[in-house]
């Protein structure tokens, strides 16, 4: 019977596919599990960088980037193994990018924040929508430098 693969919250939601005998639902517990501790590290440094953090970290913080990079890459042999060997991995790589257009835009939203308090525009080439300005960074400028900020996090 084909298990059905969904939105893993936790670990203990991967241990059915973790035991098949089916090396490709294997293969996408190990996926889905370190994709889970991925992005439990990466909102411990995004918590970090905000300042709310409940506790210090052991370790110095260049540790912890060179482990999340090393995760990172991890994904994504994983993911260059699972086209190869024909797994999907669709359902949980939406997760990812749903993951990284949230945190683009919470840093551009940072960024126009930073913006703001020094009182620092970014000029919008459309005259309208310059007219129009709701933020220190607006109109297509916003999103021209959203979708940068998407393709460095995804690693283009």
């Amino acid at each position: 019977m084909k298990k059905t693969m969904k939105k893993p919250e936790n670990l203990s939601e991967t241990t059915e596919l973790m035991v098949s005998a089916d090396y490709k639902e294997r293969f996408q517990a190990e996926y889905m599990q370190l994709l889970i501790r991925y992005n439990g590290l990466k909102r411990m440094l995004d918590n970090w960088d905000a300042g709310k953090l409940k506790f210090t970290p052991t370790c110095s913080r260049s540790i912890y980037n060179y482990q999340v990079k090393a995760m990172k890459d991890y994904l994504d042999v994983l993911e260059v193994r699972a086209d190869i060997e024909n797994i999907n991995l669709n359902d949980i790589q939406i997760q990812v990018s749903n993951h990284v257009d949230g945190l683009a835009t919470n840093l551009l939203d940072t960024f126009d924040t930073f913006l703001q308090e020094k009182d620092v525009s970014i000029p919008c080439e459309d005259d309208e929508e310059e007219n129009n300005r709701a933020a220190k960074i607006y109109g297509m400028e916003y999103y021209d430098l959203l979708e940068r900020v998407k393709r460095v996090l995804k690693g283009n």
